[in-house]
């Protein structure tokens, strides 16, 4: 394979998104409200951030071997891991990211000195194998893993952020109120995550209806149909809308204008989305719609600078 075909295997585009998120949650999010000193510095971040992806990419590797079948049909000659031809390569470079990615997280749970963030790195592993292998036909379920793992990138910055908090900080009373501010903002990012994930899910399980039906994967549009899980996703849509308006309201409530401003673009994004779920009818729609989404979790990333702007007058 060459590099261009690596680099698409591991869904470059996506790993540029993961690396900015954390990078953005660090600097505009929980940097703002601690002191520099009690929080990672950026070699720390920096090794955080390469174990995340390591494990993000790994992902990738091992969905691509479990879906090669589903693929020809859905995405014909599309499935890098089948280019590959050598299973046990793939299998092979997905350990190799895994190991890398846990060994990283090793290292910096020394640094804590809190070795549950290795274990959550270790599960995230095992989950992500299981999830390719098993759960990921299984209806609601997979959608929830891949939703629930997405949001991991969110908030193992803010697990290691606390861990080295409590190890450093020599004044804990004085940046309580930050530290509870700081974490109310990761919380709303780690259910933007989660939400707007899992609507993706959803979506280009609809738009991969075809496939999965005729290879056995019975994920909830198969199980449903089409229009049950257009009602499912327009439930988490409004769901996704309830936090962008609670959220707004807690902004006017600290005088946060530029995200509330912010938070109310993507309430009109959000309602054009809605009204593009309940008109989309075929592939290229929901394929259009997909790529909506994905939009709207690059927008809700880039709403962290804005949150950075709103700090400066806090």
């Amino acid at each position: 394979m060459t590099v261009k075909e690596y680099l698409k295997l591991f869904r470059w585009p996506n790993l540029v998104i993961v690396a900015l998120s954390m990078l953005f949650l660090q600097w505009f999010v929980i940097n703002p409200f601690l002191s520099h000193e009690s929080t990672l510095n950026i070699y720390q971040i920096l090794l955080l951030i390469v174990a995340v992806l390591s494990v993000t990419a790994a992902s990738y590797v091992i969905n691509d071997f479990f879906d090669i079948k589903v693929d020809r049909i859905n995405k014909p000659g599309g499935n890098m891991v089948e280019r590959m031809k050598d299973d046990k390569a793939a299998v092979k470079l997905f350990f190799g990211l895994s190991v890398t990615g846990v060994l990283i997280s090793f290292y910096l749970s020394l640094v804590v000195e809190n070795f549950d963030l290795f274990w959550l790195f270790s599960g995230a592993i095992g989950l992500l194998w299981f999830y390719s292998k098993t759960y990921k036909c299984v209806p609601v379920i997979g959608n929830f893993v891949v939703a629930a793992l997405s949001s991991f990138s969110f908030g193992v910055v803010w697990f290691f952020d606390f861990q080295y908090f409590l190890k450093n900080s020599t004044d804990i009373y004085h940046v309580d109120k930050g530290l509870i501010i700081s974490f109310k903002f990761v919380l709303v990012y780690m259910a933007f995550a989660f939400l707007t994930s899992w609507l993706r899910e959803i979506v280009k399980d609809m738009e991969d209806a075809d496939g999965d039906g005729k290879t056995g994967c019975d994920t909830y549009v198969v199980k449903k149909g089409i229009k049950p899980a257009k009602i499912f996703a327009m439930v988490l849509s409004v769901i996704l809308m309830v936090l962008f308006v609670v959220s707004q309201i807690y902004f006017l409530k600290i005088n946060f204008k530029y995200m509330f401003g912010y938070f109310l673009f993507l309430e009109f994004f959000q309602l054009f989305i809605i009204k593009k779920i309940y008109e989309s009818a075929d592939i290229v729609d929901f394929s259009n719609l997909s790529d909506m989404i994905k939009l709207l979790m690059l927008s809700g990333i880039l709403s962290m600078p804005v949150l950075y702007l709103d700090t400066l007058n806090f």
